[in-house]
């Protein structure tokens, strides 16, 4: 997921507290050698953050369950899912967010 990270000096990673059951650690630290590495939920993905995301995250050997307004603007990938879903509805989270094993939300807040 670095290559998504390119407006910051930092590469992106999914930190611990993040992570149901938490022991595991980073996705980066996931799943040597080919097993199932989980399920990545991207709410964003229409974005061009979100879809550096998507992109990373497939390459990777990652599952993703991509979350947007309108899924029909999600290109059709092996190993992506593209769902309807609302930011600002907790139902819609929380039916995105099932089964997940990470979260990343790069949404743009507007305050």
């Amino acid at each position: 997921l670095q290559a998504a990270a390119r407006h910051s000096s930092t590469p992106l990673r999914l930190s611990t507290s993040l992570r149901r059951g938490s022991s595991r650690g980073t996705m980066a630290d996931e799943g040597k050698g080919g097993e199932d590495k989980g399920l990545v939920v991207v709410f964003g993905a229409t974005g061009q953050s979100g879809r550096g995301v998507i992109k990373a995250a497939l390459a990777n050997g990652y599952r993703v369950r991509a979350v947007a307004r309108d899924p029909a603007k999600i290109k059709a990938q092996d190993g992506l899912e593209a769902v309807k879903g609302d930011a600002s509805d907790l139902d819609s989270i929380a039916n995105a967010i099932d089964g997940a094993d990470y979260v990343v939300s790069v949404l743009w807040l507007k305050g």
